[in-house]
């Protein structure tokens, strides 16, 4: 049946064998192996033999994307405001839901004239969105603040759909896929625990009733514990529990900021404003993941500032985002974190310019306003802050002309607060910032101001052996130098040594 090849001692196989012997050695080969096997161009199956057989991956198809069908709800008795934002509420609904990874392939807008306590919208919309959704095999994302626990029941059933949102568990649901670090965990479920306690209502398991054992006999009794009370207790219990570990980390914290002897500045804002962006371009660093979708940051990031007017460092701390009708779960989980930002030295209010002359600039401005009232911001920090225009290269000239008034007015009042335009991304304005941030800190009292100007020189760098990244206002430039800890004097000594 086989010989052995003189020239190349290998195996000759017949003609007739080819086939099921390609077969054979191609189903041995197992399919997660992502690696191409390929026969040698030597004519090792017959003289006349010189094709090449190779066995190619099969590419693995990738999971489809889920649809999600966004309704906005405008209330009754809505302001006229809140009807020309439509559009914006509407894409914002739109960005949170293709956050969590969903495709949006029906989008629109429902202005109620009444809001239905078992359905929350009317019957014949419930019936629409039933067609749409198995049209589509999407879930629902109601936006609107909060729906009741039976509201979504009867949502569920009536659309006979998997999932019903509303804006705060799609919101929740965004935190805890971002969250990193242990505390930001932490947060986020104790969060979702909240909202759990608040929505559970009674369905089809909560009928069942867990039996208890009678005393004195060995038969079990009826008229236990019922599942709808116990999941409510393992939720209190596992509440007090994250509770208990989050104090520990805040009391862990606390003791840390003692110990910091350096000031502290705070970036605070709106969701996707670019806080992240500006924090990456000051300190010349790429320690803070950005991406243009809301809630890209939720763990506190800090980094060292060097301050060329004053000669000496802050530390920079860019915060988790704000966003209109944030849960009060979050703001509850949330406010260690928060009351630490809004604690800093200087808070630097980063805002979106490119929305500047449209409703929503004006609204997400109140929505933090309304956030920093919440978490008790201290009343000297609400008269220090320092307003940063970022995204100032997104400008058109009618926007421009519209700022410039807008600044103008401004100047004239004594309460308005100091406004910088910058660019994260084409660097503009930034050397302007570093400087405001220098003088604003030793206008406080946290710095102690510079002797000479010559604080500006690359040489006010390596002050203590160390060298920072600084801007050289010299060179008119920024200039960017190691962060890396390196002994000025002992570098000297050696090559004295050398020579």
């Amino acid at each position: 049946m086989w010989t052995l090849c003189g020239k190349c001692r290998m195996i000759k196989l017949p003609a007739s064998l080819l086939p099921s012997t390609f077969m054979f050695a191609a189903a041995s080969i197992e399919p997660a192996q992502l690696w191409s096997w390929q026969r040698a161009t030597k004519p090792i199956l017959g003289d006349n033999f010189h094709r090449n057989y190779s066995i190619r991956p099969q590419k693995v198809p990738s999971a489809p994307v889920p649809n999600c069908i966004v309704l906005h709800i405008t209330p009754p008795r809505s302001t006229l405001e809140d009807r020309l934002q439509e559009e914006d509420f509407l894409d914002e609904a739109c960005a949170l839901a293709q956050t969590l990874g969903y495709a949006v392939p029906v989008r629109e807008i429902l202005r109620l004239r009444a809001i239905h306590p078992k359905t929350f919208i009317g019957k014949g919309k419930v019936v629409e969105l039933r067609g749409l959704l198995r049209a589509t095999d999407a879930i629902l994302f109601i936006n609107t603040p909060r729906l009741t626990a039976l509201q979504q029941r009867n949502l569920k059933e009536l659309c006979q759909t998997e999932g019903v949102k509303d804006r705060i568990s799609v919101i929740l649901d965004i935190f805890g896929q971002r969250a990193r670090t242990m505390e930001a965990k932490l947060q986020v479920e104790l969060a979702q625990c909240k909202y759990a306690l608040s929505h559970l209502v009674r369905g089809a398991s909560a009928g069942y009733e867990q039996q208890r054992g009678a005393s004195g006999t060995g038969f079990m009794a009826g008229g236990g514990e019922k599942a709808l009370e116990l999941r409510r207790r393992q939720l209190r219990e596992q509440s007090k529990v994250l509770q208990h570990k989050l104090k520990t980390v805040e009391k862990r914290r606390m003791e840390q900021r003692k110990h910091r002897r350096q000031p502290t500045v705070s970036l605070l804002g709106y969701t996707n404003v670019g806080k992240s962006s500006l924090l990456n371009a000051l300190t010349h660093s790429h320690a803070v993941s950005v991406e243009d979708r809301p809630f890209e940051t939720l763990d506190t990031t800090t980094r060292a500032l060097f301050l060329p007017s004053v000669g000496a460092s802050a530390l920079l701390t860019d915060t988790v985002g704000f966003i209109r009708q944030l849960p009060l779960e979050l703001v509850a989980a949330f406010r260690a974190t928060l009351e630490e930002a809004v604690s800093a030295d200087l808070l630097l209010h980063v805002r979106d310019a490119s929305t500047l002359g449209t409703p929503l600039f004006a609204e997400q401005y109140a929505s933090v306003d309304k956030i920093l009232r919440d978490v008790g911001t201290p009343e000297h920090l609400k008269h220090s802050v320092v307003e940063v225009w970022n995204k100032v290269d997104l400008l058109t000239n009618k926007q421009r002309d519209q700022m410039a008034r807008v600044l103008a007015g401004a100047k004239r009042e004594a309460s308005s607060p100091d406004v910088v335009l910058v660019s994260a991304q084409t660097k503009e304005g930034m050397r302007e910032l570093v400087r405001m941030i220098g003088d604003r800190l030793v206008e406080g009292g946290f710095l102690q101001p510079a002797e000479t100007r010559g604080a500006d020189k690359k040489s006010s760098c390596e002050k203590d052996g160390k060298k920072h990244m600084c801007y050289s206002d010299e060179e008119g430039k920024q200039e960017v130098l190691s962060s890396r800890t390196e002994n000025m004097s002992n570098k000297k000594a050696v090559n004295e040594v050398d020579v």
